[in-house]
Parts: C-alpha cells; sequence; structure tokens
C-alpha cells in the first residue's frame, strides 16, 4: 500500500510539472521563441533528453510543452526520438 502512494504521489507531481510548464509555455511564448529559438537551446533540450534517458531520476517531460511552443512540435518530435535513441545507447 506504500509503494502505491508513493507512485500516485509521483504521478501528481509530474502531471503539475507538466501542466505548470503548459501554462508558462503559452503565456511566455514570444521571449522563449526568441530566447531558445536557436542552435543553444536545441543543444540544451536535446542534452537534457539523453540525460534523462541515462539518470533515471531525471524527468524531461515537464519540459516538452515549453520544447514544443518553442521549436515546433515535428521538431521537437525528432529532438526527443534521436535524444532518446542516443541516451539508450
Amino acid at each position: 500500500m506504500k509503494q502505491k502512494t508513493k507512485y500516485g504521489i509521483d504521478i501528481i507531481i509530474i502531471l503539475v510539472l507538466f501542466i505548470g510548464a503548459t501554462a508558462i509555455a503559452q503565456y511566455y511564448t514570444e521571449f522563449l521563441k526568441e530566447s531558445l529559438d536557436n542552435k543553444w537551446g536545441i543543444l540544451i533540450y536535446f542534452f537534457l533528453i539523453i540525460i534523462s534517458e541515462v539518470i533515471p531520476p531525471i524527468n524531461a517531460l515537464p519540459f516538452l510543452p515549453i520544447a514544443s511552443n518553442t521549436f515546433g512540435w515535428i521538431d521537437t518530435a525528432l529532438i526527443n526520438i534521436c535524444g532518446w535513441v542516443i541516451g539508450a545507447i
């Protein structure tokens, strides 16, 4: 029972972070596009995805809405897939 409660709290925390990141991405759309829509923003997100694959406690899911809003959903999908593959190797 204790283990199920811990997993439930973890899921709630991730959902709150995901919803918060979505709200931030919508509210600061122009600022994020000006700041992160370049090669450094893409590289930082790419390495964050790789690190999240290598080190399990780190979760990059809350950054997904920000990246999708900033880079576009197709570019974000390709960055995620490449990061997952490289992180898994």
